[in-house]
């Protein structure tokens, strides 16, 4: 009976702890928060995972079908998604971030710049799933024990050059909410994706503007003349 008893505690500390979680377990409650890739030296940031049957690179060179080199300065590191194909797998490149504590910033919003092509040999896929390779943002609350799959994503589009994208994270602010890019290559290999400058953060909900001039209505400023 005791050892009994001592398994289910086991396990009830492995539910709570979230066993089946993709998180690294840092939790991150400081913002805004930017990963633009540069300090961590062209290699997976600390408290990222990169996992998927063909994982984000890291790097400060540009590839073979993307338009450029970073976002940030056009001279530092970014991930890419390298479009080697022909896996076709909806895994195929996995990039998680570490977990954010939202509860401080209630109106919290992501922003990041991707791009999928070039302008000079980069060409649609005339076979398998997807003419470009497609780019997804799945949210968890939970330390990334389950997925609200897509909140954000690109498909079967083409983007030369970087893009930015936006996502409110209002619905899924939480104690332990996780961020996972989620990329598709096509089965062709002419469309590399790239990502840069992940930034989260909370807007300022006012702006200072003129609402309206009450006076002087007329004659310039006390100037009769």
């Amino acid at each position: 009976k005791k050892v009994y008893q001592f398994f289910k505690v086991a396990l009830a500390i492995l539910l709570i702890s979230g066993f089946n979680s993709e998180s690294s377990g840092q939790v991150i409650n400081t913002f805004p928060y930017m990963e633009d890739f540069g300090s961590s030296g062209c290699v997976l940031p600390t408290g990222y995972s990169n996992s998927g049957s063909d994982p984000w690179d890291f790097q400060n060179t540009s590839e073979t079908y993307m338009e450029g080199l970073d976002h940030t300065s056009g001279g530092g590191c970014f991930a890419s998604m390298d479009d080697s194909g022909p896996t076709g797998a909806d895994d195929s490149c996995l990039l998680v971030t570490p977990t954010f504590d939202l509860t401080s910033i209630p109106g919290a919003q992501l922003r990041f710049w991707w791009q999928n092509s070039n302008s000079t040999s980069s060409s649609p896929a005339t076979t398998g799933p997807r003419p470009w390779s497609n780019l997804y943002v799945d949210i968890s609350t939970d330390n990334g024990a389950t997925w609200a799959r897509s909140v954000w994503s690109v498909e079967d589009s083409q983007q030369i050059g970087w893009a930015e994208g936006i996502l409110n994270l209002a619905s899924y602010v939480s104690a332990t909410t996780v961020i996972r890019f989620r990329g598709l290559e096509t089965q062709t290999f002419q469309s590399d994706m790239s990502l840069d400058d992940i930034l989260i953060y909370e807007p300022q909900q006012f702006e200072a503007e003129m609402a309206s001039l009450i006076s002087p209505v007329s004659g310039g400023c006390g100037d009769s003349s």
